[in-house]
C-alpha cells in the first residue's frame, strides 16, 4: 500500500505491507477517494447524490433535497449565526491517482458542519466609539449572508429592514 502525506508542504510517500497473507487476495481492487469541503452553495453546485441518515446508502441529490439543506443552513446562519462548510466526496476511476479540478464534479454530498466563532467582545465598545466619531462602519465578510447579519446583530449593528445593502457574489 502507498500512503502520500503532507508535512511541512513536502510530499512523502511511505511504502506499507499488506497485512493479508499473499494466499489470500484481496477482494476489491484498491479505490481513490477525494474529499471536498468549502462553503455549502458552492459544494452543492458540484453534487448529484446525497449521503442518508444511515451512511451507507446514497440517493440522488433533487432539487427540494438540495433546497431542504439550504434552508438549514439558512436556519443556522440567520439564527444561530453558525458559520457553515459542506463536505462532499467521490470515488475516483481506476488508475487515477491525484484528484484535478474536474474530479471535484458528480460528488455525493456528505454533510454540513456548523462552527460557532462568537464575536470578541471589545468589538460592542469598539462600535460605540466608531458612531461617537461619525464613523460609518461597513462590514466585508466571506460569510453567508444570512450569517453576516446574524454577527452584525450580535456586535450591535443592527440591519435594518428595507435598508440593507448587501453585495453577494463569488
Amino acid at each position: 500500500m502507498l500512503c502520500t502525506t503532507m508535512n511541512n508542504n513536502h510530499e512523502q510517500q511511505h511504502q506499507h505491507h499488506n497485512p493479508l497473507p499473499p494466499s489470500i487476495p484481496p477482494t476489491q481492487p484498491p479505490t481513490t477517494n477525494t474529499t471536498t469541503q468549502g462553503a455549502p452553495e458552492m459544494v452543492l453546485s458540484c453534487c448529484i447524490n446525497v449521503l442518508t441518515d444511515d451512511g451507507a446508502t446514497t440517493l440522488p441529490l433533487t432539487s427540494e433535497r438540495q433546497q431542504a439543506i439550504r434552508d438549514t443552513i439558512q436556519q443556522w446562519g440567520s439564527t444561530l449565526a453558525l458559520r457553515c462548510l459542506a463536505l462532499a466526496t467521490r470515488t475516483l476511476p481506476p488508475g487515477t491517482t491525484t484528484p484535478t479540478l474536474k474530479d471535484e464534479q458528480g460528488l455525493t454530498f456528505l454533510g454540513v458542519v456548523g462552527i460557532h466563532d462568537p464575536p470578541r467582545k471589545e468589538v460592542a465598545h469598539a462600535l460605540e466609539v466608531c458612531h461617537a466619531a461619525g464613523i460609518r462602519v461597513i462590514v466585508l465578510t466571506g460569510d453567508n449572508l444570512a450569517t453576516a447579519e446574524a454577527v452584525c446583530n450580535q456586535i450591535g449593528l443592527p440591519v435594518l429592514p428595507n435598508t440593507r445593502q448587501a453585495i453577494t457574489g463569488i
